[in-house]
């Protein structure tokens, strides 16, 4: 195992064994760091231009690593940019068991996905943007932290867990076939946010306005706890199956409601707005609400309007912000009716 470095103002003459004798190109790097377990550092000092992709599964199958620095080289400190300027299959091939991290992926020269990796990588703080087909595909992938944002298909496809990652303005779903996703954000995609297929699950998920669903469930086995739907061309929640376990989840009302309506038939246990009492109806599996989960109805909620989906959204229960004209979802006592509070969900007042 070694770490070889990357830099715009480098040179392949030199050794690349520090930032001062950084490489320039990452090919030259996937050609000659070919050790196991190596580390390609890529420094934050412009742009670094693959061509038509680079693959790190050419020169050898062995495990390798990218990993993004700030200029001086220090890992993790800034994200670098690798940018596809002329079409080809792939901006970036990984070989399995590969970690990738602090990288913007520029994947708009492409003619397919903007990352293809081996099985079982872990991508951390990673951005793809504007592939002509998928930002990823492959199962057994560990995502954390990353962004899919304008892409011609779906943004995150069969991901084994997705934690805190963004899909934003794709073509298609946000995410889809994904085992697991915590607290990740979908908006303005073209198709659902979340497509659950077969036992994959989502907790404390947001979908905002796409075009499709909110939240779709095609298969079976798969549990959603604490997910919101707001403004969705389609239904808030849409499932084929009415044995799927959903706990806590609300679909929005009001200027924030679902164009289709809250759900399916075949969805009972979802919190909506009932016109007829002006207030939240609330439905849940387990029969009570579980302790660290309080959905209580608050007197005058009208909507789910001013929920800030920007990621990251907080961890612990009452961490939230509350802003003018917000009722006070940390407050009430339960059954008091005098507040209502979405776990890991930040409210703020626009």
């Amino acid at each position: 195992m070694a770490t070889y470095y990357v830099s715009t103002l480098g040179d392949n003459a030199n050794a690349g064994t520090s930032p001062a004798a950084a490489w320039a190109t990452l090919a030259h790097a996937e050609a000659n760091a070919t050790g196991s377990h190596d580390v390609i550092v890529v420094m934050a000092d412009g742009v670094h231009d693959v061509g038509s992709g680079i693959n790190f599964t050419t020169s050898t199958t062995v495990v390798r690593h990218v990993v993004g620095a700030d200029a001086s080289g220090t890992i993790g400190a800034a994200r670098a940019t690798i940018q596809a300027s002329a079409a080809g299959a792939v901006t970036l091939r990984m070989p399995s068991n590969s970690i990738v991290s602090d990288l913007i992926v520029d994947a708009a020269g492409e003619t397919t996905n903007g990352i293809t990796p081996g099985g079982n990588c872990y991508f951390l703080r990673v951005d793809i943007i504007a592939p002509k087909v998928n930002g990823t595909t492959g199962s057994g992938h560990l995502w954390f932290y990353c962004a899919a944002i304008g892409c011609g298909g779906i943004g995150f496809s069969s991901a084994r867990h997705a934690f805190r990652c963004v899909a934003i303005d794709n073509a298609s779903h946000g995410f889809r076939g994904c085992e697991s996703q915590v607290g990740c954000v979908a908006i303005g995609n073209g198709g659902d946010g979340y497509r659950l297929e077969f036992n994959d699950h989502a907790m404390h998920c947001t979908a905002h306005a796409n075009t499709g669903n909110g939240f779709t469930v095609a298969g079976s086995n798969c549990l959603q706890v604490g997910c919101v739907a707001t403004g969705n061309g389609g239904y808030g929640w849409s499932d084929a199956n009415a044995n799927n376990p959903r706990f806590s989840c609300v679909a929005g009302s009001g200027a924030a409601a679902n164009t289709t309506g809250a759900r399916t038939a075949t969805v009972p246990n979802i919190r909506y707005d009932d016109a007829a009492t002006a207030d939240i109806a609330y439905l849940d599996d387990v029969g009570s609400i579980p302790a660290d989960i309080d959905m209580r109805p608050s007197a005058g909620l009208a909507s789910l309007e001013g929920l800030d989906l920007r990621p990251p959204c907080p961890i612990g229960p009452g961490d939230f912000i509350a802003g003018a004209g917000i009722p006070d979802w940390n407050a009430g006592a339960p059954g008091g009716g005098g507040g209502v509070i979405l776990p890991r969900m930040r409210v703020s007042g626009g």
